[in-house]
């Protein structure tokens, strides 16, 4: 418009065009008014990324780029490309694909997002980030998925200088893998525009643009990377912060309540990404000795610290193999099927009941999880002892006085009598005699067979 102040540039999905949908407009900043419009023959989803490029042209105006990650011609699979326009003529003057374009017939849904970011090939330009995600026939197989990636491509020659991969490899956790990225300047101090990158599954990845190195994980339990944003350096360490829109999160006492309204927040997350740590206070929870039947549950409480940058969730008692188990011994409070959630520097008050139905000796784990539970991290030993009792006394039982001798006596009970209290107890003593040889001996013995008071040769 040529008023001094920079236009707008505004996608509308929605807005139906000749031959797709789809839209692009020009929007004067003084005014709101259109300056102009740009759509697709085709489109389906024109006008989902819109982004102002370099002056490519050396026209003096900057360059457009529009993406389009549903777009496919007719009878083509779904491919995605990302349109390249001219900033004074507004002619297209290029088309961006994935370097798989066509291949197999998979989709790969090329412009999801887009980004300018770092040089990467030392032309003086900054290379186009664009981000898709690839899908093989999942209608009718659904193992048959790939991976998200982030593409770096030089602007003037198409070709991809740099793809970003996630580190788990491809599978279905991966596909979302770069479905929002964003670049959020130097977090770890080397230099390089670090880019954090959203999987779909409430977990970001802070990755070093130019190592292609992980720096951290930040993850909660909501769906936090939607919108990112670099911040600048809040706590003074002279590295990027970052900050998240969390759209979906929803109050903790209104979901206890049955409601379920998306208040939203946006948290700021302050480098160093280092992942998770935590404290628990004490390590070891001993419950000693359990008499099944006979002993009272037992609680003891822990106090849980998160250190780190990230919230975490406390899972209860696990066994090792990280499984629930049903029956365990060690109950956990106030937790309830993973959540509940741990922010960032706050403690919490856990305790943990010891009440075992069976015999079997199991040294359980309280363990933490970060939202994509990938990387338990254990933070309490649980032990306890659990024996069954002694078998209550048969008042009706026969009483039975063993052989005290048996390797040299023989024949013992021959001879039997019901004696005297020798012992003074109460319960009248018995005579028996046992052959030693060709020896008998006489024997008092304590009614409950435990104790020989006498014992008499022959001579």
């Amino acid at each position: 418009s040529n008023d001094g102040v920079p236009d707008l540039l505004v996608g509308s999905l929605s807005e139906e065009s000749a031959g797709g949908f789809g839209a692009a407009f020009i929007v004067d900043a003084s005014t709101f008014a259109i300056l102009a419009t740009l759509t697709e023959s085709g489109g389906h989803n024109f006008g989902h990324q819109v982004l102002s490029l370099p002056d490519i042209t050396n026209d003096g105006t900057p360059e457009i780029a529009v993406s389009d990650p549903n777009f496919h011609p007719s009878g083509s699979a779904t491919n995605g490309e990302v349109f390249i326009y001219d900033g004074d003529s507004l002619n297209r003057i290029g088309t961006l694909q994935d370097e798989r374009h066509g291949e197999g017939g998979k989709e790969y849904f090329f412009g999801i997002d887009t980004s300018m970011g770092p040089d990467l090939n030392g032309d003086g330009i900054g290379e186009i980030y664009v981000s898709s995600k690839e899908l093989g026939d999942w209608l009718n197989n659904p193992d048959d998925v790939s991976s998200g990636r982030i593409h770096a491509i030089d602007l003037t020659t198409g070709l991809v200088v740099r793809t970003y991969l996630p580190k788990g490899g491809n599978g279905p956790s991966a596909v979302e893998w770069g479905s929002e990225f964003a670049f959020i300047g130097d977090s770890n101090g080397n230099g390089s525009n670090d880019m954090a990158i959203d999987d779909g599954y409430g977990r970001v990845e802070i990755l070093d643009s130019s190592s292609s190195e992980t720096i951290g994980i930040i993850a909660t339990l909501d769906q936090i990377g939607l919108p990112a944003s670099g911040l600048m350096d809040v706590n003074g360490d002279s590295r990027s912060d970052v900050v998240f829109g969390r759209p979906q999160i929803a109050d903790a006492t209104d979901v206890a309540n049955g409601v379920w309204r998306r208040e939203g927040e946006v948290r700021a997350f302050l480098s160093p990404f280092n992942g998770a740590t935590s404290s628990a206070t004490p390590e070891t929870l001993d419950f000693g000795e359990f008499i099944i039947g006979v002993s009272e549950p037992k609680t003891l409480s822990v106090e849980i610290e998160n250190t780190g940058v990230q919230d975490l969730f406390l899972t209860g008692a696990l066994s090792r193999d990280v499984s629930l188990i049903p029956d365990d011994p060690f109950k956990v409070a106030p937790l309830a099927d993973y959540q509940a959630l741990l922010k960032t520097g706050e403690t919490s008050r856990i305790e943990v009941t010891y009440n075992p139905t069976s015999p079997t000796d199991r040294d359980d784990e309280l363990w933490i999880f970060t939202n994509d539970k990938a990387q338990p991290r254990r933070v309490v030993s649980l032990k306890g002892t659990a024996i069954e009792p002694l078998p209550a006394a048969d008042p009706n039982a026969p009483l039975i006085i063993d052989n005290p001798e048996p390797y040299y006596v023989t024949q013992f009970g021959s001879d039997v009598e019901a004696f005297r209290d020798v012992d003074g107890d109460g319960v009248t003593d018995i005579l028996t005699v046992g052959l030693e040889g060709k020896q008998w001996s006489i024997y008092v013995m304590d009614a409950s067979g435990e104790t020989v008071h006498q014992k008499v040769a022959s001579p």
